[in-house]
C-alpha cells in the first residue's frame, strides 16, 4: 500500500526551545492540537533540573565555548585528566569552591496578589535580581497578571502561574539571567519559571517548601522575592490536587493547551485550579 504523507504548517509554541519532541493529534474535523512536549533531559523538579529554572524540564543550551577558540587560535590539546582526586603531600587535593557573592539586604518592592484564595504579599527585591525584579514589575505595571491560572501546583514543592494565550505574553521575551548572589531557594521564594540559561519570560513560582539543596544553584534560579510569612497559610490553601504537569508525569493542566486555548480549558477541565486575579504595587 501507497504511504500517504501530509505537510502540516504549526505555529511552534513560545515555550518550545530545539530539541524538543512535539506530540499532536488529529481532531474530528481534520485539524491537528498539540498535545504534548517532552525535552530529552530533565531535572528533577520542574522543573527547572525539573524545576522552576526550567519551565518544562529541559537543561539549558550548553555555554559558547571561550578561550583560544573564540579568539580564533587553535586550543591546545587537553593533558589527560587522572580519575578521581589527586594526592599531594598532605592527602587528596580537592578544589576549593568559589565564594558566592553576598548582597545586603535592602527594603523591596511591596507587591500584592489577589488570588482566589485571599491577598499575598510580596517583596520583591532588586538587590537579589535586578533583571528579574524589574522584569517581574513591568508586568506588574503592565497589568499581566490579571485572571492568570496557578496551572501548576505540585504539594509540598511550589505553585507555578503566568502562561496565557493573551497577545501580552507574546510581547515580553526572555531576559538575560542574574548573577548568583547565595540567596537561597526556601518557603515562600520567588522565582522565575525557564528552560535553562537566559529564558525567563512571564511565569513565577512560589516555593512550598525549603528546596535549597537542589535549587538555586544556576543563575536562572536566583529569588527575585520573597512572599511575606503572615501570608504563608493562603499560599498553602492553593488547590493542588491535580498534581504535576504532563510534562512531569502529573495529572494537572497541559500549559500548551493552556497558551493555545486560554483559560476555557482550564475552566472546563480543571474547575478547582485558583487564580491570580491581579497584581499590583503597594
Amino acid at each position: 500500500d501507497a504511504v500517504r504523507t501530509e505537510t502540516l504548517m504549526v505555529p511552534v509554541p513560545e515555550t518550545a526551545l530545539p530539541g524538543d519532541k512535539i506530540t499532536m493529534q488529529k481532531q474530528a474535523d481534520g485539524s491537528w492540537e498539540i498535545t504534548g512536549m517532552v525535552r530529552p533531559t530533565a531535572f528533577a523538579t520542574d522543573g527547572q533540573a525539573l524545576g522552576p529554572a526550567t519551565q518544562y524540564g529541559q537543561a539549558g543550551p550548553p555555554p559558547a565555548q571561550g578561550g583560544y577558540a573564540a579568539q580564533g587560535g587553535q586550543q591546545p590539546a587537553a593533558k589527560p585528566r587522572p580519575k578521581g582526586p589527586i594526592k599531594g603531600p598532605l592527602g587528596p587535593i580537592r578544589p576549593r569552591p568559589q565564594p558566592v557573592p553576598q548582597v545586603p539586604d535592602q527594603p523591596g518592592v511591596a507587591v500584592e496578589l489577589l488570588s482566589t484564595k485571599g491577598s499575598m504579599v510580596l517583596d520583591i527585591n532588586p538587590a537579589w535580581a535586578p533583571l528579574g525584579a524589574q522584569r517581574f514589575l513591568d508586568l506588574v505595571d503592565s497589568g499581566y497578571y490579571t485572571d492568570i491560572a496557578v496551572y501548576r501546583a505540585v504539594p509540598n514543592f511550589l505553585v507555578q502561574f503566568g502562561v496565557s494565550n493573551s497577545p501580552e505574553m507574546q510581547a515580553f521575551t526572555r531576559i538575560a539571567d542574574d548573577p548568583l548572589i547565595g540567596k537561597p531557594v526556601v518557603k515562600g521564594a520567588v522565582c522565575f519559571a525557564a528552560s535553562g540559561a537566559n529564558t525567563r519570560r512571564c511565569t513565577i513560582c512560589i516555593f512550598l517548601g525549603d528546596y535549597s539543596s537542589v535549587l538555586g544553584k544556576n543563575p536562572w534560579e536566583t529569588p527575585i522575592g520573597m512572599l511575606r510569612e503572615p501570608y504563608f497559610p493562603v499560599l498553602d490553601s492553593l488547590f493542588t490536587g491535580y498534581g504535576d504537569i504532563p510534562q512531569c508525569n502529573g495529572g494537572g493542566p497541559c500549559p500548551f493547551k493552556l497558551e493555545q486555548q486560554g483559560n476555557e480549558y482550564i475552566r472546563a477541565e480543571f474547575p478547582q485550579i485558583d487564580f491570580i486575579r491581579s497584581a499590583k504595587r503597594l
